[in-house]
């Protein structure tokens, strides 16, 4: 357990300390951009691949925090396709808050495709599909990795909006009011439209599909079927 404890404080530590502008803005200064993402990735690979190495034994170790109800498992499926069809979809369509794809913010139509829906979709189904993971489980090591996940990632959406603030001014600041880090506020609001067409048909499939595969495989990768009841596909 303790292992696991210090990989997950580095995994989150080390996103947390890279992302604060003196640190990161010296790092780049020194590196370059290239540089830097380069050392951003290969921290961020090392910590979470010793997070998922240590995780067994931790778990095994685990004492439980609180028992899930059947009904809390039962709708997991459903909860968790949604943050599916929010990431695959969203990691396909141009998003000026992914690394690399800040120059988005120079068309017309910023909000495009699922950014009009949330534009963090990847960062915000992590905070989904993490919290829903703890609340499943509800033993230590697992409240742990989902949880501390779940909470990294709603800070990442703060910190990629306030940077990009910082650095695109007036073309984020118009970004921002017409989207929102909550799916479909800015939409409810006003703000914005939702667009079928923009998100597509072929972005969704490929979203169900990977959540098909994950969803066979989950016992057999994973050790626990998410199916109601526990069925399980063999």
């Amino acid at each position: 357990m303790t292992a696991f404890i210090i990989a997950i404080c580095l995994f989150v530590g080390s996103h947390l300390i890279l992302a604060r502008d003196p640190i990161r803005a010296g790092l780049i200064k020194k590196m370059g951009v290239g540089g830097f993402r380069g050392l951003y990735t290969l921290i961020s690979l090392a910590t979470f691949g010793w997070m998922l190495w240590t995780y067994p034994s931790a778990q095994a170790e685990s004492s439980i925090l609180w028992q899930p109800s059947m009904g809390l498992r039962d709708g997991a499926v459903i909860i968790i396709f949604f943050a599916f069809i929010l990431a695959v979809p969203g990691l396909l369509t141009r998003n000026p808050t992914l690394a690399t794809q800040e120059s988005a913010l120079k068309h017309e139509n910023a909000a495009y495709g699922m950014t009009r829906v949330t534009r963090h979709p990847f960062m915000f189904a992590v905070v989904v599909w993490g919290m829903w993971h703890a609340f499943m489980t509800g033993y230590t090591a697992a409240v742990l990795l989902f949880g501390g996940m779940a909470v990294l990632a709603a800070i990442g959406m703060v910190s990629i909006d306030r940077k990009r603030a910082s650095t695109y001014g007036d073309r984020w600041a118009t970004f921002a009011q017409t989207t929102s880090r909550i799916p479909f506020l800015a939409i409810i609001k006003g703000h914005n439209h939702f667009s079928m067409k923009e998100i597509g048909l072929w972005r969704l499939a490929v979203g169900v599909i990977v959540f098909a595969v994950v969803l066979y495989y989950h016992q057999a990768w994973f050790g626990k079927s998410p199916l109601p009841g526990g069925m399980s596909f063999y």
